[in-house]
């Protein structure tokens, strides 16, 4: 990393939506879209540098007649519960 460089810690909003009408566990390749407060962010600095933390959540589902399962709180959130020996 260089000198200057600006480290954002964060979480990183994901949406993962599997081809069709298949479950995560079922899929082989994924449309994703990422957003949020801090990744904005460290997309306008240019020289920023990005650590998140995901959650464990493979029962999570795409498209069709199921409902979809959304995962937005900050209190449990991977982040909140992170630690300083989670990151190198």
């Amino acid at each position: 990393m260089s000198e200057g460089a600006v480290v954002i810690l964060g979480e990183i909003m994901l949406r993962l939506s599997p081809p069709g009408a298949k479950r995560i566990v079922q899929a082989e390749n994924f449309d994703l879209v990422y957003g949020g407060v801090e990744a904005n962010v460290a997309v306008s600095l240019s020289c920023s540098v990005y650590v998140p933390r995901l959650p464990e959540n493979r029962d999570a589902v795409g498209q069709s007649l199921r409902p979809a399962q959304v995962i937005y709180d900050r209190e449990t959130s991977a982040m909140a519960e992170a630690t300083p020996e989670d990151f190198d």
